[in-house]
């Protein structure tokens, strides 16, 4: 299938559609680079917030030109792309948007200060790759099993959203009354940490670049 409009359609689908590719042609043959990205914002922006309203996925993005040596018969196709990130409900889509264009756009320039000879034929559009993602890692509540609820010997926070892995580090700042349950008892010691470089759910890498932040293991 190929991409005839404006907007992104879907070109391939593998596993059971658990991997998808979309494409945007360049139809308005844009030649700026920095110029048909921030066009195709918007687009981009919508198409990954539909899918993640899905579960977390992973996506990249890949701008697909046409470069030729002038004044020859030399062709070739060139591709910028960023590296495959991971996106939640909870992810500053634009935020991510700005990196990955900076990322696209110094990797032409790179190409075009190594003196490769090519000049810009077109660009013919971008690709988005985007995959179901089910991190590994810790979510929100699950009551424990009864063996070991009887021991006491466990704090099972009762949170309702995706950030288990922050209470379950402010749980030892919390008074030990109640630190089950969610309220001021958290709010009110939850800045005695940085977890502003963390998306939640957490990863494994996350748990790195928090210990990695705070010099000490969790473990």
């Amino acid at each position: 299938m190929n991409a005839t409009t404006s907007e992104f359609r879907e070109v391939a689908s593998v596993f059971n559609g658990l991997s998808k590719n979309f494409f945007k042609k360049n139809i308005e043959n844009i030649m700026d680079y920095r110029v048909f990205l921030e066009q195709s914002r918007l687009s981009i922006r919508d198409l990954l917030f539909n899918s993640i309203q899905q579960g977390s996925i992973k996506y990249s993005i890949k701008v697909e030109s046409t470069y030729e040596i002038p004044n020859t018969d030399v062709r070739e196709n060139r591709a910028f792309k960023t590296k495959c990130r991971s996106m939640f409900l909870d992810t500053d889509i634009n935020n991510s948007l700005d990196e990955d264009f900076i990322k696209i756009i110094q990797e032409e320039n790179d190409m075009m200060l190594k003196g490769s000879g090519f000049s810009l034929v077109s660009i013919d559009g971008i690709l988005i790759n985007i995959n179901k993602y089910t991190p590994l890692g810790g979510s929100s509540y699950i009551p424990l099993p009864e063996c070991l609820e009887r021991k006491k010997a466990t704090i099972n926070v009762q949170n309702t959203d995706n950030k288990c892995f922050k209470y379950s580090i402010l749980a030892k700042l919390v008074d030990p009354v109640n630190n089950f349950r969610i309220g001021s008892n958290y709010t009110e010691v939850e800045n005695s940490y940085d977890f502003s470089n963390l998306n939640f759910p957490v990863t494994l890498n996350d748990v790195g670049k928090f210990e990695k932040k705070k010099s000490r293991s969790i473990s």
